[in-house]
């Protein structure tokens, strides 16, 4: 995948299902692979809505954890383009 602009928009893929275990995700994409999200990548799909940009995403982010802005912006870039080659989210 190519790089990702800070302004661009995560959406979920439409198909993929969620659900929550404790405070935990457990995604199912259309490969029939189960993915499970810790509680911060749980946050992260909660935000992954079509209408936050990667920046917004990064600034709420921020703000509810003890993370720099550039360790988030890395981190959140990577799990947005792991999500992205497992086909569970589209950003555009």
């Amino acid at each position: 995948m190519a790089d990702i602009a800070m302004s661009s928009i995560p959406s979920r893929r439409p198909g993929v299902l969620d659900a929550a275990v404790g405070e935990d995700i457990v995604l199912l994409g259309e490969s029939s692979r189960y993915h499970g999200l810790d509680t911060t990548g749980a946050r992260v799909w909660q935000l992954v809505d079509g209408n936050n940009s990667i920046s917004d995403i990064c600034t709420t982010l921020v703000a509810e954890y003890e993370v720099d802005s550039d360790t988030c912006t890395q981190d959140v870039l990577a799990f947005l383009h792991d999500l992205a080659d497992h086909d569970l989210v589209v950003i555009r």
